[in-house]
């Protein structure tokens, strides 16, 4: 088996385990109902005509706002971002860090079996964006 299947194999199993263990927390609905309302055309906040900020994560409230435009939808839209997000970071981990079929195989065990890891990149938070950004500085540096 070529590195280049195992890479694919371990990705989707990956793929799959995060899929299985999908969920959105309570808090990441902070950041949609101010999606919802900014999509709505009442601006960045959590009531219509009040200025209050109640989102901490502008880059991927933002990042929610564009696919829930999109979309309309936003619980499976969230959802699949996040996985996706994270899919793709853990490909990027897998491709360009790992160097032989050992180390893939070795780095898709430890983000499957980090249950932190695999709650967390689908959270409906800002977590699978900051493994994705993580990734690409790591994959520049």
């Amino acid at each position: 088996m070529s590195d280049r299947s195992t890479l694919f194999i371990g990705l989707g199993a990956f793929a799959l385990v995060a899929l299985q263990n999908a969920w959105l927390c309570d808090d990441a609905f902070i950041s949609y109902r101010t999606v919802d309302n900014f999509i709505n055309g009442h601006g960045l906040t959590w009531n219509v005509g009040e200025r209050v900020q109640a989102f901490t994560n502008p880059l991927w409230l933002f990042t929610v706002a564009i696919f829930y435009l999109l979309s309309g939808e936003i619980y499976y839209t969230a959802t699949l971002l996040s996985w996706a997000t994270s899919v793709f970071a853990v490909f990027l981990v897998l491709s360009r860090i790992a160097t032989d079929r050992r180390h893939v195989i070795f780095g898709v065990t430890l983000f499957i079996c980090s249950k932190a890891f695999i709650d967390f990149s689908t959270s409906g938070l800002e977590n699978p964006l900051t493994h994705l950004l993580l990734a690409l500085f790591i994959c520049s540096y």
